[in-house]
């Protein structure tokens, strides 16, 4: 675990500027890099705990990933950063949000999403949903793992 520093956080900031309009990382927030290009938030009170304690492998929530593609959001990050989110937000009604719960990619033009955004948003009224991958294709493929999608039936 690495935690980023002052130009590491401005780095990342400009990226989810460029990718969904936020414009701010909040101060009381401790972002480490985990494995896979896997960034962590932690309050600073959590983090100080455990610099004490010694020997933590994990630590705070899973709230984004850098792929060679561009950076999502994970469920929980998109809810953490969701008032922030100014850019590639899309907005689900409640069938495209089953869809989407399940894994199931949803076809670009049903959302109005730009296709030239390697990842966008999906929200349903106030409840963010997390990030899906546009593809070449015309879909865009939620990242939600296989282990939290709801069945299909």
């Amino acid at each position: 675990m690495k935690v980023l520093d002052r130009s590491d956080r401005k780095a990342l900031l400009e990226l989810l500027e460029r990718e969904f309009g936020i414009d701010e990382i909040p101060q009381d927030l401790v972002l480490v890099e985990a494995s896979e290009g896997k960034v962590r938030a932690v309050t600073r009170e959590a983090y100080e705990t455990a610099q004490r304690i010694g020997k933590v492998e994990a630590l705070g929530l899973y709230v984004l990933k850098r792929t060679k593609f561009g950076l999502y959001l994970s469920v929980e990050g998109s809810q953490l950063f969701g008032p922030r989110l100014r850019r590639n937000v899309v907005e689900l009604n409640a069938a495209q949000l089953e869809r989407w719960a399940s894994g199931q990619p949803i076809d670009i033009s049903e959302l109005g999403a730009d296709p030239e955004a390697s990842f966008v948003v999906a929200r349903h009224g106030p409840l963010f949903a997390g990030s899906g991958k546009v593809s070449r294709d015309g879909k865009v493929h939620p990242q939600i793992p296989k282990e939290r999608r709801t069945p299909v039936e």
